[in-house]
């Protein structure tokens, strides 16, 4: 698979070894970038050759995407990571805010949250749940890229 095709060399002097078969894979990459891809295959090669060179070319572009997409999606992590350490933060800042009430009306004992106090400290949690499924998300997505981006052969 590691073969290069020369066309002057399809086309031999005193024999006529015509390609039977051109490929092209063309792809829009992203807005504005295409990228075309094109081989020559003998008229008399088997079948898995055709699908072999087609599978190669493939995974050319899949490549090229995934080299394009990388940016994007660590662009992404650092965004949910952030939020999450914003939402890590703000539920601390929901108890302690509570004790400093507390102790500012002279109330005595454990500080009890008030409705609107557990309501927003259980929306945080959510928020929290949700940060680390999207985390782990954008880390599988970039390791994805990267295997791909990897994988040159």
């Amino acid at each position: 698979m590691n073969e290069q095709v020369n066309v002057n060399e399809i086309i031999a002097e005193g024999t006529v070894k015509e390609p039977g078969l051109a490929i092209s894979v063309s792809s829009q990459i992203k807005p504005g970038r295409q990228i075309i891809l094109q081989c020559y295959l003998g008229r008399d090669d088997p079948p898995s050759q055709h699908h072999a060179y087609l599978d190669r070319l493939s995974h050319m572009v899949e490549r090229q995407e995934a080299i394009d997409e990388i940016a994007g999606a660590k662009f992404q992590l650092a965004f949910v990571m952030k939020e999450y350490e914003d939402h890590k933060l703000q539920y601390v800042k929901i108890s302690e805010r509570n004790k400093i009430e507390w102790n500012t009306r002279g109330k005595k004992g454990i500080p009890i949250l008030s409705k609107a106090e557990e309501a927003a400290k259980n929306n945080v949690e959510n928020n929290l749940k949700k940060n680390k499924l999207d985390i782990e998300k954008w880390e599988k997505k970039i390791a994805e890229l990267e295997a791909t981006i990897a994988k040159v052969d």
